[in-house]
Protein backbone atom coordinates (compact mmCIF):
# COMPACT_ATOMS: atom_id res chain seq x y z
CA UNK A 1 0.00 0.00 0.00
CA UNK A 2 2.86 2.46 0.85
CA UNK A 3 4.57 1.33 -2.00
CA UNK A 4 2.33 2.36 -4.63
CA UNK A 5 1.75 5.44 -2.41
CA UNK A 6 5.11 6.49 -2.80
CA UNK A 7 4.85 6.02 -6.17
CA UNK A 8 1.81 8.33 -6.86
CA UNK A 9 3.43 11.11 -5.00
CA UNK A 10 7.10 10.69 -6.85
CA UNK A 11 5.08 10.75 -10.23
CA UNK A 12 3.15 13.45 -9.26
CA UNK A 13 6.01 15.45 -8.17
CA UNK A 14 7.93 14.49 -11.57
CA UNK A 15 5.11 16.01 -13.59
CA UNK A 16 4.99 18.83 -11.59
CA UNK A 17 9.25 19.05 -11.86
CA UNK A 18 8.80 18.83 -15.73
CA UNK A 19 6.17 21.37 -16.47
CA UNK A 20 7.95 24.02 -13.87
CA UNK A 21 10.90 23.47 -15.84
CA UNK A 22 8.76 23.83 -19.19
CA UNK A 23 7.65 27.48 -17.94
CA UNK A 24 10.74 28.67 -17.28
CA UNK A 25 12.23 27.53 -20.40
CA UNK A 26 9.24 29.26 -22.53
CA UNK A 27 9.97 32.41 -20.28
CA UNK A 28 12.97 32.28 -21.33
CA UNK A 29 12.88 31.90 -25.13
CA UNK A 30 9.92 34.61 -25.07
CA UNK A 31 12.54 36.86 -23.28
CA UNK A 32 14.77 36.24 -26.41
CA UNK A 33 12.33 36.72 -29.09
CA UNK A 34 11.34 39.55 -27.14
CA UNK A 35 14.81 40.91 -27.04
CA UNK A 36 15.30 40.67 -30.60
CA UNK A 37 11.93 42.05 -31.93
CA UNK A 38 11.25 45.17 -29.48
CA UNK A 39 13.63 48.24 -29.57
CA UNK A 40 15.37 48.72 -26.09
CA UNK A 41 12.70 51.45 -24.89
CA UNK A 42 10.01 49.08 -25.54
CA UNK A 43 11.13 45.74 -24.26
CA UNK A 44 12.36 47.91 -20.91
CA UNK A 45 8.68 48.79 -20.58
CA UNK A 46 7.07 45.81 -21.36
CA UNK A 47 9.47 43.69 -18.59
CA UNK A 48 8.74 46.74 -15.91
CA UNK A 49 4.87 46.13 -16.77
CA UNK A 50 5.58 42.41 -16.44
CA UNK A 51 7.24 43.08 -12.95
CA UNK A 52 4.53 45.18 -11.93
CA UNK A 53 2.17 42.56 -12.66
CA UNK A 54 3.90 39.60 -11.06
CA UNK A 55 4.41 41.72 -7.72
CA UNK A 56 0.27 42.20 -8.23
CA UNK A 57 -0.35 38.69 -8.16
CA UNK A 58 2.05 37.38 -5.04
CA UNK A 59 -0.77 37.93 -2.66
CA UNK A 60 -2.90 35.59 -4.73
CA UNK A 61 0.19 33.18 -4.67
CA UNK A 62 0.42 33.19 -0.88
CA UNK A 63 -3.83 32.50 -0.77
CA UNK A 64 -3.11 29.66 -3.12
CA UNK A 65 -1.27 28.04 -0.25
CA UNK A 66 -2.90 29.08 2.55
CA UNK A 67 -6.28 27.52 1.39
CA UNK A 68 -4.27 24.64 -0.16
CA UNK A 69 -3.32 23.46 3.37
CA UNK A 70 -6.66 24.13 5.26
CA UNK A 71 -8.33 22.13 2.99
CA UNK A 72 -5.62 18.84 3.22
CA UNK A 73 -6.60 19.24 6.60
CA UNK A 74 -9.95 18.55 6.37
CA UNK A 75 -10.85 14.67 6.47
CA UNK A 76 -12.73 13.27 3.80
CA UNK A 77 -16.23 12.52 5.94
CA UNK A 78 -16.42 16.57 6.10
CA UNK A 79 -16.60 17.41 2.23
CA UNK A 80 -19.59 19.95 3.23
CA UNK A 81 -16.75 21.56 4.97
CA UNK A 82 -14.51 21.72 1.73
CA UNK A 83 -17.10 23.03 -0.20
CA UNK A 84 -18.13 26.00 1.98
CA UNK A 85 -14.66 27.22 2.46
CA UNK A 86 -14.23 27.24 -1.04
CA UNK A 87 -17.31 28.94 -2.04
CA UNK A 88 -16.70 31.84 0.92
CA UNK A 89 -12.97 32.06 -0.65
CA UNK A 90 -14.45 32.45 -3.76
CA UNK A 91 -16.46 35.09 -3.12
CA UNK A 92 -13.59 36.70 -0.88
CA UNK A 93 -10.95 36.66 -3.77
CA UNK A 94 -13.53 37.74 -6.26
CA UNK A 95 -14.29 40.74 -3.80
CA UNK A 96 -10.86 41.13 -3.73
CA UNK A 97 -9.79 40.96 -7.20
CA UNK A 98 -12.46 43.80 -8.02
CA UNK A 99 -11.01 45.73 -5.52
CA UNK A 100 -7.80 45.61 -7.06
CA UNK A 101 -9.20 46.31 -10.10
CA UNK A 102 -10.66 49.45 -9.85
CA UNK A 103 -7.78 50.81 -7.92
CA UNK A 104 -5.69 49.81 -10.92
CA UNK A 105 -7.76 51.50 -13.08
CA UNK A 106 -7.75 55.14 -11.27
CA UNK A 107 -3.90 54.17 -10.66
CA UNK A 108 -2.74 53.55 -14.19
CA UNK A 109 -1.98 57.07 -15.54
CA UNK A 110 0.25 57.73 -12.93
CA UNK A 111 1.54 54.14 -13.59
CA UNK A 112 1.77 55.32 -17.37
CA UNK A 113 3.96 58.25 -15.85
CA UNK A 114 6.12 56.50 -13.39
CA UNK A 115 6.96 53.57 -16.47
CA UNK A 116 7.42 56.14 -19.26
CA UNK A 117 5.08 54.08 -21.29
CA UNK A 118 2.82 55.79 -24.52
CA UNK A 119 -0.54 54.81 -23.67
CA UNK A 120 -2.53 54.00 -20.47
CA UNK A 121 -3.88 50.66 -21.89
CA UNK A 122 0.00 49.32 -21.66
CA UNK A 123 0.01 50.28 -17.82
CA UNK A 124 -4.04 49.12 -17.25
CA UNK A 125 -2.73 45.59 -18.53
CA UNK A 126 -0.62 45.38 -15.68
CA UNK A 127 -3.26 45.27 -12.98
Amino acid sequence: MTNSLLKKFIRNNAIVFILLNSAGLLSYIFQVVLGRTLPPDQYGSFNSLLATGALITTPITILHLVFSRFIARIKDQKLQHIKSLLTISLKFILCIALGIFLIGLSFSPWLKNFLNTETTASAQTAW
